[in-house]
């Protein structure tokens, strides 16, 4: 099929090391901590439903969706007993209130959904999320796509370097994932349907691209360039479609997932199955690469312990992907529903000094956004979040592509990231409240 070019992008070595034949599975031990944030992503903070004390179940749910804004059910993903409702640590927000839960001895089983013919409530109530990374509530996508979308792109091009989790899935569950992608184009009536593969990922894919040639289900093979598989590239590269700022994909009449998301919606509507677990990748400088199923709520420390690595030994621990991973100083966050792989990394931290701008224009040649990302990140360093805003701080896909070339080692993602977590939050609690003062 054709290929739209974007500008931008940069090549990576793809160090895909895991055998993506093989998915392992991370036991779980009697007396461990599990750690479930309220707080996921796009959505608002779940209401706890369980008290200290409490015995649970895996898929239990102990935190139900907020009735306002995007929200989902949370579910224990092992069974034991409510150990706490407290701050707990997070990868990106730092802490965040969240539930703990002490495992028991563990009945292999699991509380299923309640039963519902609608789709879309079945996947809200597994707490179904975008697995690439970005966390979207897949519910909502499903809702904003109905009789508006011609096109389902299923994303399964991993073009991140180490990751082949997605790569595993699609090999080892080849007909699951054709059994879900068919009944959502039927319950959907979508016309078409793409699944957009990248590097290697082709090579060992061969029983699925069959099932999916059957099933008049269109393969494309993108060049190796990072990040084509961002989801507004991903449109524009397969269809030559603009989803404007601000707009869902539904917008263009687009409907995308991450493969992982398919199979987690597969499981969910096949297996009233709530999201309790993910493959992984376990990657980076280490001998022992594998994919492995882990529970959510798994800490990096435990994950750690179980396969004999010693974090010591490594000066980067890296949750998430290489480019758009975030570097963890503390062992004892939770790996999360978007969380696609651990990395172990012997290389050393850069510790230079960020230096002025050097004007070179690399960062705007890769940003495949078309910004200037030099000009985001001085506007966020004096502190001036409406000019960040002005110049489409929102509309950074954090790539990092960036910070990848920047000859003056500034950490122009890691700024951008920082802002939209807190600063750009911050910013309209106080725009609202003066709003709410002047009405008075």
């Amino acid at each position: 099929m054709k290929l739209y070019s974007i500008k931008g992008g940069i090549k990576l070595k793809q160090n895909k090391f895991a055998d993506a034949n093989i998915i392992n599975t991370l036991p779980v031990l009697d007396g461990e901590l599990f750690y479930y944030p309220l707080s996921n992503s796009f959505c608002n903070n779940s209401i706890p439903v369980v008290e200290k004390g409490a015995v649970v179940k895996a898929g239990d749910i102990i935190a139900k969706a907020s009735e306002t804004g995007f929200s989902i059910d949370i579910h224990s993903s092992v069974d034991g007993i409510v150990e706490d409702i407290t701050q707990i640590k997070h990868s990106k927000l730092m802490t965040t209130e969240g539930i703990v839960i002490k495992a028991s001895e563990q009945s292999g089983d699991y509380v299923k959904l309640s039963p519902t013919k609608d789709t879309e409530s079945i996947i809200k109530n597994a707490g179904v999320l975008g697995m690439g990374g970005a966390g979207f509530p897949s519910y909502v996508k499903y809702a904003s796509s109905k009789s508006k979308v011609d096109t389902l792109i299923i994303n399964a091009s991993e073009s991140e370097p180490y990751l082949t989790c997605d790569q595993s899935i699609l090999i080892n569950k080849a007909d699951e994932l054709i059994e879900m992608i068919l009944f959502i184009q039927k319950e959907l009536n979508i016309k078409r349907v793409i699944v957009a593969l990248e590097g290697n990922t082709t090579e060992q894919t061969d029983k699925f691209k069959q099932l999916a040639k059957g099933s008049n289900i269109d393969i494309a093979e993108l060049p190796r360039k990072y990040p084509y598989s961002g989801e507004k590239q991903l449109i524009y590269v397969l269809l030559g479609r603009t989803v404007k700022k601000g707009e869902l994909p539904s917008s263009v009449n687009v409907m995308i997932q991450n493969i992982s998301t398919i199979y987690g919606i597969y499981e969910a509507v096949k297996q009233s199955k709530p999201v309790i677990d993910r493959v992984i990748t376990v990657s980076g400088d280490i001998d022992n690469h594998q994919n492995i199923i882990v529970k959510m709520g798994t800490t990096v420390r435990s994950l750690l312990e179980k396969l004999n690595f010693d974090p010591d030994k490594y000066n980067r621990i890296i949750l998430g992907g290489l480019m758009t991973g975030t570097s963890i100083a503390d062992l004892d966050v939770p790996i999360l529903k978007t969380v696609s792989s651990v990395l172990l990394l012997n290389e050393k931290i850069k510790n230079h000094d960020e230096e002025a701008c050097a004007r070179c224009g690399r960062c705007i040649d890769v940003c495949v956004m078309r910004l200037s990302p030099t000009g985001i990140n001085n506007s966020i360093m004096q502190g001036d979040i409406n000019q960040a805003l002005k110049d489409d701080l929102m509309s950074c896909i954090e790539c990092g592509c960036c910070s990848y070339v920047c000859i003056s080692n500034r950490k122009l993602m890691e700024s951008i990231q920082y802002a939209k977590n807190f600063l750009v939050k911050d910013h309209v609690a106080a725009t609202e409240n003066d709003k709410a003062v002047g009405g008075k």
